[in-house]
């Protein structure tokens, strides 16, 4: 998956810093299965700074689960907000 994404970029949102990766879907738009956006492209963030974000934004308890699977790593939220 590593060559449909850019470089990351610098973003800041309600005072919470991070980096975007856009990724861009290609041809993955043709797949009957596809579950991207309506866009050519989205926004990804590292799954450290995912947990950082719901943190930032008031989310108290947070629990998360990574694993890999045959399109690459995935991660698993569920996050309260106090």
């Amino acid at each position: 998956m590593a060559p449909r994404f850019g470089p990351g970029r610098d973003h800041e949102f309600g005072g919470f810093r991070h980096t975007l990766y856009p990724h861009y879907y290609g041809n993955g738009v043709d797949y009957r299965k596809f579950l991207g956006g309506t866009q050519p492209s989205c926004c990804w963030m590292k799954g450290a700074e995912v947990i950082a974000a719901l943190r930032h934004f008031g989310f108290a308890s947070i629990a998360s689960h990574e694993e890999e699977n045959p399109f690459g790593k995935a991660i698993s939220v569920v996050a309260v907000k106090a």
